[in-house]
C-alpha cells in the first residue's frame, strides 16, 4: 500500500463519489455477502479504499464507468475473501484429520506398550485412512 496521499480536491471528489454510489454498492455487496451486513460494509470499504489508491485514473472516467469499476473491484475483493475462507476451511479440516490420525496412532502405541497387543479399533476409528490402518496391522 502506498503512503502517498491524495490531494484535498481529490478527497472531496472521492467523497462525492462515495455519497453518490455507496448505497447501491452496499446493496450489491449484501447480495454477494448473502445478507451479511458487516461483511457488506467491509466490502464497500475495501472497494472505496482501492478507489482512493486508483483515484487519479478513476476521476477521469464517466460516472457509469466508475460505478462499473467499483462494482468489479468489490466483486474481486469478495471472491478473494471467499477463496481465502475456503482454503482456510480446507486447511482446518486437514489439521483436524491429521490430529485425529495422530491421536489414534498414539492410542495404538500406548496400548501396544502396555499390553503387547494392538487394540481393536472402535467405530470412531473406522473413518481413519486405509493406509494408516493397514500400516498398523
Amino acid at each position: 500500500m502506498s503512503d502517498e496521499r491524495i490531494s484535498a480536491r481529490e478527497a472531496e471528489e472521492l467523497a462525492v463519489c462515495f455519497a453518490a454510489d455507496a448505497r447501491d454498492l452496499f446493496g450489491y455487496a449484501c447480495v454477494l455477502a448473502r445478507r451479511d451486513r458487516a461483511l457488506a460494509d467491509d466490502l464497500v470499504q475495501a472497494a472505496f479504499e482501492a478507489a482512493g489508491r486508483a483515484w487519479p485514473g478513476l476521476r477521469c472516467l464517466a460516472d457509469d464507468q466508475r460505478r462499473g469499476w467499483l462494482r468489479a473491484t468489490l466483486a474481486n475483493v469478495a471472491v478473494s475473501g471467499f477463496r481465502r475462507e475456503a482454503a482456510f476451511r480446507d486447511r482446518l479440516a486437514r489439521i483436524a484429520a491429521d490430529a485425529s490420525e495422530a491421536d489414534w496412532v498414539q492410542r495404538v502405541g500406548v496400548a501396544v506398550a502396555l499390553t503387547g497387543t494392538r487394540p481393536r479399533p472402535s467405530p470412531d476409528d473406522l473413518h481413519q485412512p486405509r493406509s494408516l490402518a493397514s500400516a498398523l496391522v
